[in-house]
């Protein structure tokens, strides 16, 4: 059991340090579909995965989240990126890109580029705006997955 959690740890913090300076690939839009019959890994409910394929992808509809005091704002984008996963189920790497402007409810939307192990890119929209939404009940955009 020892050895399996060394070697782990071992394998994580190698992603890490190599995927901070990795070069950095043309950015894509999210996968159009799920994979239907795929084996889901623990934590991961197919069913928080949004079926509109708009969903998160422009200021326009942006991704709402929130939380209660002291996770709401910059912390709920933070903690909701942290569970999104590609359609690998794996994590992303994210990074802000600034913000964009108000949506459609007058709210600042701020933009993060997701990059997948794969170092595929993508960019999605958040309105942090929301303390009545905590993270863990977001839905990821479609083609993408929310661990738990």
């Amino acid at each position: 059991m020892r050895r399996a959690i060394v070697l782990v740890t071992s394998v994580v913090l190698t992603l890490l340090i190599s995927s901070c300076n990795a070069p950095q690939p043309p950015m894509e839009t999210p996968p159009a579909t799920l994979k239907a019959n795929a084996a889901l890994p623990q934590g991961i409910d197919p069913k928080q995965t949004s079926d509109d394929p708009t969903y998160g992808c422009s200021k326009d509809n942006a991704i709402k989240v929130g939380g209660p005091k002291g996770s709401s704002g910059p912390a709920s984008e933070r903690l909701y990126l942290r569970h999104l996963r590609d359609a690998k189920f794996r994590p992303f790497r994210f990074n802000r890109r600034g913000s964009f402007g108000a949506g459609p409810d007058g709210h600042i939307v701020d933009g993060y580029e997701l990059t997948d192990q794969d170092g595929k890119k993508v960019m999605i929209y958040l309105d942090m705006y929301h303390p009545e939404i905590h993270p863990f009940h977001v839905k990821a955009p479609k083609g993408m997955y929310f661990w738990k």
